[in-house]
Parts: C-alpha cells; sequence; structure tokens
C-alpha cells in the first residue's frame, strides 16, 4: 500500500490518538510524553506493515507490549485503548482526506494490521493470564482443616 497520506498525517493522527487514549484512566496517568511516544512507536509500526505487507514486526511488538503491560498490572482492556484510539483516529483521517476509489483500500489494510495487532496483543494476554494463575485450591484439604478444628 502507497503509505504517503498515512505519513503526511502522522501529526494529525498521533494528536486524535493521543486524546482518545487520554480518556482512559491508565493512560491520563501514565504521562503524555510516554503515551506520545508509544503511540508514535505504534503509528510507525502501522506504517511499515502498510508500506511492506509484512505484519511480523507489528505482530511481535504487540506481544511485547502485552509482556511489559502485563508484568506492570495493566489490564487487557487498558492496553487496548490505545490501539483502538489509533484506529479509530486513522480511519477518521482517510475518510475525511482520501478520494473515496483509494479509500477502501486504505481502511482496508489499517483494519487488518491493527486488528493482527490486537489480536496478537490479545492472545499473549491470555497466555501470560494462565501462567500466573494460582495453583488450584486443594478443596478437600480446606473441608479437612475446617473439621478438624
Amino acid at each position: 500500500m502507497d503509505t504517503t497520506f498515512l505519513e503526511s498525517a502522522r501529526e494529525e493522527i498521533l494528536a486524535e490518538a493521543w486524546d482518545g487514549a487520554a480518556a482512559s484512566s491508565r493512560y491520563a496517568t501514565a504521562g503524555g510524553g510516554e503515551v506520545g511516544r508509544r503511540l508514535e512507536v505504534l503509528f510507525d509500526a502501522l506504517v511499515d506493515a502498510g508500506r511492506t505487507n509484512d505484519v511480523h514486526a507489528i505482530v511481535e511488538y504487540a506481544r511485547t507490549v502485552a509482556r511489559v503491560r502485563f508484568a506492570a498490572g495493566y489490564g487487557l482492556g487498558d492496553v487496548q485503548v490505545a490501539v483502538n484510539a489509533l484506529e479509530e483516529a486513522t480511519w477518521k483521517c482517510v475518510l475525511a482526506q482520501v478520494p473515496p476509489e483509494e479509500a477502501a483500500e486504505a481502511l482496508r489494510v489499517v483494519s487488518t494490521v491493527l486488528g493482527l495487532a490486537k489480536d496478537a496483543l490479545a492472545q499473549e494476554y491470555v497466555r501470560l493470564a494462565c501462567e500466573a494463575r494460582a495453583p488450584a485450591v486443594d478443596v478437600a484439604a480446606l473441608a479437612g482443616g475446617a473439621a478438624a478444628g
């Protein structure tokens, strides 16, 4: 895909995405500079995937974000806020500025790339949550302890 439009609308898209992400309490407390940097990295990964038709880098980035944010105590919904905000901001820009005959392809690429990133993010979160689960409670031992007491 020709990513010239995305690259030229970078600041507008990032500003709109920041506004969307800032609505989340987690992002409001993270600090504007850090959230802005994270959105920039995600945007650059989107543009790169669109330009090269290769989603491996953005998928791996999403998995890395999942691991880091999971370890920091962020919920999956909190992290998806940023990806959703970037997707919505990009859609708005495309629909407002790209000729209709080109908009469908741009939206397809944006939705596909960010959809794969969200999927990888969610899968990694689920994997981490399953690994972090406490061992099952031995109900028989609990009942036996209560009866003995």
